[in-house]
């Protein structure tokens, strides 16, 4: 249940729901403020540091796990847009994407990076173990399936259109990293089966509508019940899923 509001204020470590404070946006923002000029500080003593030392400018990389502002840290993204917008009238930092960094300074060697993930142990144990193997010949058969349904239908109109659309949308949600994580952490282990058995079975019926000549009424209220549960990506691009030279088998 999300309302988009928030209603306590963390007020202290380990402090019951009942003992909360009430939520003060002004304070909030205020704070964020303040927490954002402390870490621009940071920023500019680190780079200044090393500057004096190596006689160099430095690089800071900045990498969030986005989805948690606003979800775990409800001001996030005030803070980050009030650390963007101080850095970016800072006459001493500039402002650059990774990319824009890399064009503009090419690397002059390359590394091999370990496969890792931020999951427990630093693999990706988290979502492949003995609890969730189940779930991963299913997704590759789905997404073989949703490849050969894009190279035979790859300008569907009208009905075909649409299925092909919810099609794709059970197979972005099937393919959720939530639900083996669910599984694997115990959290939700039993809603989480439940959520990945039913959009890998609505996602197989679609792929048999999309293979029909046309829907009877049975078939549009199947597709307008999937609409109805699971639409994300209004204007998702079925052709996304197209099979890619080179990609793993």
């Amino acid at each position: 249940d999300r309302s988009g509001l928030q209603y306590w204020r963390i007020t202290g470590a380990q402090v019951d729901l009942g003992q909360k404070e009430l939520y003060d946006p002004y304070h909030a923002f205020r704070q964020a403020q303040n927490h954002a000029a402390h870490f621009v500080q940071v920023v500019r003593e680190h780079l200044g540091d090393y500057y004096r030392r190596s006689g160099r400018p430095g690089v800071v990389v900045a990498a969030y796990d986005t989805e948690l502002f606003g979800h775990w840290w409800f001001e996030g993204p005030l803070w980050m847009k009030e650390v963007l917008s101080r850095l970016s009238r800072d006459p001493e930092v500039a402002l650059a994407t990774a990319g824009q960094y890399l064009e503009a300074h090419p690397p002059e060697e390359a590394i091999v990076l370990p496969e890792s993930s931020w999951g427990k142990g630093g693999d990706h144990s988290t979502w492949l173990n003995p609890d969730t193997e189940w779930m991963w010949p299913l997704i590759h058969e789905a997404e073989r399936r949703m490849e050969g349904l894009v190279a035979r239908f790859p300008d569907a109109q009208g009905e075909q259109l649409e299925v092909l659309k919810q099609a794709a949308r059970e197979l972005l949600l099937l393919e959720s990293s939530d639900w083996p994580f669910l599984i694997d952490t115990r959290q939700a282990a039993e809603y989480a089966t439940h959520r990945f058995q039913g959009h890998l079975a609505r996602f197989n019926r679609l792929a048999l509508l999309a293979e029909k000549e046309a829907l009877d009424e049975e078939d549009r209220a199947f597709l307008q019940e999937c609409q109805r549960l699971d639409n994300p990506f209004l204007n998702i691009d079925y052709r996304l899923f197209a099979a890619r030279e080179g990609q793993a088998g």
